[in-house]
């Protein structure tokens, strides 16, 4: 299983700070935050949170949470993000979550 748990060494101030800022989490956002936050353990599949929050496909989460992370980045820009080891780029699905995967799923936590 691979685990996904770097730190963004950021502080609770500015998550706070983007949390509150409207701009950064955008109503779908928080409404994404706070269903996984009431799932067991916080955690729950793409699919799963699709399933809850009435979506088509994971799919469409995969893009809002690429979106917000983007955001994210535009406004902590002296952090250092997750970046893919095959290529350097960043994940930014890794920003706002920690995950895990195995063969068979991928969970947000």
């Amino acid at each position: 299983m691979k685990i996904y748990n770097e730190s963004l060494n950021t502080s609770v101030r500015q998550w706070l700070e983007l949390l509150r800022n409207k701009e950064i989490f955008q109503e779908e956002d928080a409404k994404l935050m706070m269903m996984l936050y009431y799932q067991t353990n916080c955690k729950a599949t793409g699919k799963q949170l699709a399933n809850l929050l009435n979506k088509k496909s994971h799919s469409v989460l995969n893009l809002q949470i690429g979106r917000l992370g983007k955001r994210i980045v535009s406004k902590l820009q002296d952090v250092q993000f997750p970046r893919r080891a095959k290529d350097g780029t960043i994940r930014y699905w890794h920003i706002p979550f920690l995950g895990e995967e195995d063969r068979n799923t991928a969970a947000l936590m």
